[in-house]
């Protein structure tokens, strides 16, 4: 941001939340343990001018920035649950159904994923940007991973509605949690920042974007403008002053058409060799992973025929008997409406029971595949997929936001 307004552009930061249920840093603002709506909303406040502050530490003036003011770790509900306006979402620590505060489009409006496309694609139709820049599906929050998937989602709206922006805009994604990432946790501005070694030579191209040393210092100060944050974490904050910035490109995967696969079968393990990996995911990059290997998703492969989807979902281990696999799917109609068609959640669960009972599950060593009639996901062209695993009922992996196109 800081070598774009240098270079005499223009930047707009659009933020989805106002941060305001880390729990344990209203306490520490609020010095108490007991805290109510009014002590998270008055956190979201200074949370927006914090980051007020950081852009100014970039050369950014107040008028850069854009609050929407949905509910912090609630994006996820948003995306997966709470789309239509008739099926609002109420934060559980402001106990707000729409932003309380008074900056941000969705002041008047409730919270519900149709808002979220809304205001998202208001902010890109007013700026007109050449590149957008997003957290990363594969980032450990999940507003981050819901975040990501609104404006995938976005940008692939405003490209069918004819936009002349949208059809040259660059989209990139860059990464806040993921594991230990980043390492070493401590400050070291010289040194380069390089994405985490699970996520490299995956699904995602990493780039690296060098920074001045004006640059790494500008960083520094904007960081220490977040004091909330910097008390609660300070050597995870201070790791991300380095002399680069790590960058990720992504692309929407084709599913292909699977010839010689008739109604009542699933594909072979020949046919399924042909098929290219539409999600890898990284394996055994956690202490909870590596000790639930059967709940460690490695990757995902997606095919079809005439009249079903087939999803093929691997493990780094076989699956055991107390292992259940979740596929969420959204699924969107025309591009240029913006609306989403509908959902769907399956789950195979650890039993072998299927949910809804009319999906196909064949489980096989450290396999799931499912099937999926078209039908059931609105024959669309465009489908948005998570992969969760869960062990013994324990949320162990997922795989986050990944776009097809059939």
């Amino acid at each position: 941001m800081a070598q774009v307004v240098r270079a005499g552009g223009s930047v707009r930061v659009v933020y989805m939340t106002s941060g305001d249920a880390f729990r344990v840093a209203v306490e520490r603002a609020k010095r108490r343990v007991s805290v109510k709506a009014a002590d998270f909303i008055a956190f979201g406040k200074l949370r927006q001018q914090e980051s007020l502050g950081a852009l100014r530490e970039l050369g950014l003036r107040a008028d850069a920035a854009s609050f929407l003011g949905y509910p912090d770790r609630g994006l996820m509900p948003l995306w997966l649950r709470n789309w239509a306006p008739d099926q609002r979402f109420r934060s559980r620590y402001t106990r707000a159904s729409a932003s309380p505060y008074d900056r941000g489009h969705a002041s008047c409006r409730g919270y519900c994923g149709a808002n979220v496309m809304t205001d998202v694609l208001a902010a890109m139709d007013d700026f007109r940007p050449t590149d957008i820049l997003v957290t990363h599906p594969s980032d450990d929050h999940q507003d981050h991973v819901a975040t990501s998937a609104f404006v995938t989602r976005a940008l692939q709206v405003a490209s069918a509605r004819g936009s002349a922006w949208a059809g040259r805009c660059a989209l990139g994604y860059y990464l806040v949690h993921r594991a230990e990432w980043p390492t070493p946790r401590s400050s070291d501005p010289e040194a380069n920042q390089r994405p985490p070694v699970a996520l490299c030579g995956l699904d995602t191209d990493w780039m690296s974007r060098q920074l001045t040393p004006l640059d790494v210092e500008r960083k520094r100060r904007a960081l220490e403008r977040y004091a909330s944050q910097t008390a609660m974490m300070p050597a995870f904050m201070t790791a991300f002053v380095r002399s680069t910035e790590v960058l990720g490109g992504l692309t929407e995967f084709p599913v292909q058409p699977l010839a010689g696969v008739v109604s009542t079968e699933a594909p072979s393990d020949v046919a399924w060799s042909a098929i290219p990996m539409a999600i890898r995911d990284p394996a055994n990059d956690s202490i909870l992973r590596s000790f639930q290997g059967e709940a460690d998703i490695a990757d995902a492969q997606v095919c079809r025929d005439e009249d079903r989807l087939f999803l093929r979902v691997r493990t780094r281990a076989p699956i055991s008997p107390r292992c259940s696999i979740s596929v969420f799917i959204r699924y969107f109609g025309d591009d240029a409406d913006g609306s989403a068609g509908g959902s769907l959640n399956l789950t195979c669960g650890p039993r072998g029971q299927v949910d809804p009972p009319n999906i196909m599950v064949q489980t096989e060593g450290r396999c799931a595949t499912l099937a999926v009639p078209l039908r059931d996901v609105g024959y669309s062209r465009r489908l948005a997929i998570t992969v969760s695993a869960s062990a013994a009922a324990m949320p162990v992996d997922s795989t986050g936001v990944r776009f097809l196109r059939l």
